[in-house]
C-alpha cells in the first residue's frame, strides 16, 4: 500500500505521464506490459532521490510518475529511459509543473492538484498535435522552449537504429571511442560512422542545452 508524506503545498512539482501509442494494435500485449513494468523499475532506480513520487503503471498502457524541480537531470534521463525501453513502440509524454492539493505519496498514485491536471492536459495535447512531449506550467516561455528542444531530440532517438543506440550506450561508458569500438567489436571509423548517423555530437549539445535551460527557468524563478 501506498503511503503518504509530508508535503509543502506551495512547492513545485513536476507531474511526468507517459502513454504508448496505439497500444491496443500490439501485436504482442504481454510483452508489452513487460516493457512497461521493467521501464518503471529502470526509471525509478536510476532517478534515485530526484524522484518525488514512485513511477508506476496505472491502467491499461499508461505510465506516470513525479520528479522534483528543477529535475534539470531527471527529466532528460526519465524521457531517455522510456524511449529506450519501449522500443519500437511510440510514445507521448505529458508533463506538468505545478503544486499538489493533497498530500505527496510515496507512488504516483491518489494525488490531486495543478500539476497532475497540467499533465493530464498536456499528454492529450502531444497526442492531438502527434508530438512526442508537451510541458505545461514551467515559468516564463519555459513550455514553448522546452518542448521544442525536447521534441527535436526525441525525434533523433526514436530514428536511431539498434547499432546506433548500443553506439551511443557504449560512447557514454567508455572514456574513449576507441575503447568503446572495440567494445562493439567494430573498427573505430566504423564506429564514427554510427555516431555521426545518428547525430550524437548534435544530440549531446542539445541535451545538455536542455538540462541547462531547465535549471535556468527555475533558478530565475527564486
Amino acid at each position: 500500500m501506498s503511503k503518504s508524506v509530508s508535503s509543502d503545498s506551495r512547492k513545485t512539482y513536476l507531474a511526468v505521464k507517459v502513454d504508448v501509442v496505439d497500444s491496443r494494435r500490439a501485436s504482442d500485449r504481454s510483452a508489452l506490459q513487460r516493457q512497461l513494468f521493467a521501464a518503471t523499475d529502470t526509471c525509478n532506480s536510476r532517478l534515485g532521490e530526484a524522484v518525488a513520487a514512485r513511477f508506476v503503471v496505472t491502467h491499461g498502457d499508461e505510465v506516470q510518475g513525479m520528479l522534483h524541480t528543477p529535475a534539470s537531470e531527471a527529466l532528460v534521463s526519465c524521457l531517455e529511459v522510456w524511449v529506450d525501453a519501449l522500443r519500437p513502440h511510440q510514445l507521448r509524454f505529458g508533463i506538468g509543473a505545478g503544486s499538489l492539493s493533497t498530500p505527496l505519496r510515496q507512488e504516483a498514485i491518489g494525488m490531486d492538484g495543478e500539476a497532475w491536471y497540467r499533465a493530464k492536459e498536456a499528454v492529450d495535447t502531444a497526442h492531438g498535435r502527434r508530438k512526442h512531449l508537451h510541458i505545461s506550467g514551467l515559468p516564463g516561455d519555459g513550455d514553448r522552449v522546452i518542448a521544442a528542444v525536447a521534441n527535436l531530440l526525441l525525434t533523433l532517438r526514436t530514428d536511431w537504429t539498434d547499432k546506433q543506440l548500443h553506439a551511443v550506450g557504449l560512447v557514454e561508458r567508455y572514456d574513449t571511442q576507441q575503447e568503446a569500438a572495440a567494445a562493439m567489436g567494430v573498427t573505430p571509423t566504423t564506429f564514427s560512422r554510427h555516431l555521426a548517423a545518428a547525430h550524437w555530437h548534435e544530440y549531446r549539445e542539445g541535451r545538455t542545452a536542455l538540462k541547462l535551460l531547465m535549471a535556468e527557468l527555475y533558478t530565475k524563478g527564486d
